[in-house]
């Protein structure tokens, strides 16, 4: 029996927009690796292949049971850029976009920025920065604990062709920049880090909670201990007025803003909310002294 693209939108289309978004996204993945959804609105009495009704009911049986989406197509757009996104690897969030410009307002007016990006990922912060702020004399040190990470953000950074840009290093927080001695040069510190207490991960979806790589999710301390890390260590590689630009678990907040002005090194203190009003990021920038 045959079987359209429009026969299996309409046998699989529920109430949920979002759901019905996905299968479309899955069924389009399924006739071509890179076909965009609009294609199935060009020919929707086309009649799929079996080989390709087989591809999409498999990957329909991994949505089903939880497997995400970015994982099962291979990609995610972020800041208007396709990543490549593979298992092992943190998938990137709308409400990053927020560290990424953020950061780039703060550089507009620097000459030559040098920019620490810590714990990397798929490298869609360092990339988005490299691609978007338009200034051939930016360097960006990225870093990760994970080798397979490191891989996938090399590869996201050559298919934007801004690998030019970024060196990236493997090791756990600064000790991964150590050989490249940035100490008091750096003008901005950016970071999306582990920020779930184990406590809270019944709070997260089952596809995050048993799918994403727990080391990029978790953090022990109420989920504060990069935070206290970060803050403590950054005033020995920023340059005085240098950024510290982090983005922050809903319930954050007022622990962060204390670790900074604890600290005596930073100035002001910024927050910006995500699309849902939640504060997302802060920016804090570092005095250079003690307070």
């Amino acid at each position: 029996m045959s079987v359209s693209i429009a026969g299996i939108l309409r046998s699989l289309h529920s109430k949920d927009k979002s759901r019905n978004i996905d299968v479309e996204t899955l069924l389009a993945h399924s006739i071509s690796p890179r076909a965009e959804r609009i294609e199935l609105y060009k020919n929707p009495d086309k009649v799929l292949a079996k080989q390709t009704i087989q591809r999409f009911n498999k990957y329909l049986k991994q949505y089903r049971c939880d497997y995400p989406l970015a994982y099962i197509v291979g990609h995610r757009e972020f800041m208007s850029l396709d990543f490549v996104t593979k298992p092992g690897v943190l998938i990137p969030r709308p409400e990053t976009e927020f560290v990424v410009e953020a950061a780039l307002v703060a550089l507009k007016t620097v000459a030559r920025p040098v920019v620490m990006d810590i714990g990397t990922g798929s490298g869609n912060i360092a990339v988005s920065i490299a691609k978007h702020i338009n200034n051939p004399a930016i360097k960006i040190y990225a870093s990760d604990i994970s080798a397979r990470a490191l891989v996938i953000a090399g590869q996201n950074s050559r298919n934007h062709k801004v690998s030019k840009f970024i060196t990236f290093c493997r090791g756990n927080l600064f000790e991964a920049f150590r050989k490249h001695r940035l100490e008091g040069k750096v003008d901005m510190i950016v970071s999306n880090p582990p920020y779930v207490a184990r406590s809270e991960a019944r709070l997260l979806m089952p596809s995050v909670r048993r799918y994403e790589p727990k080391q990029a999710l978790f953090a022990i301390d109420s989920g504060l201990s990069f935070y206290k890390e970060i803050i403590a260590s950054a005033p020995k590689y920023l340059k005085p007025g240098g950024r510290v630009i982090l983005e922050m678990g809903h319930n954050k907040l007022r622990h962060i803003q204390k670790l900074v002005v604890k600290s005596g090194y930073f100035g002001s203190i910024k927050t910006i909310q995500d699309y849902n009003g939640i504060e997302r990021v802060i920016v804090t920038k570092y005095i250079g002294h003690s307070i």
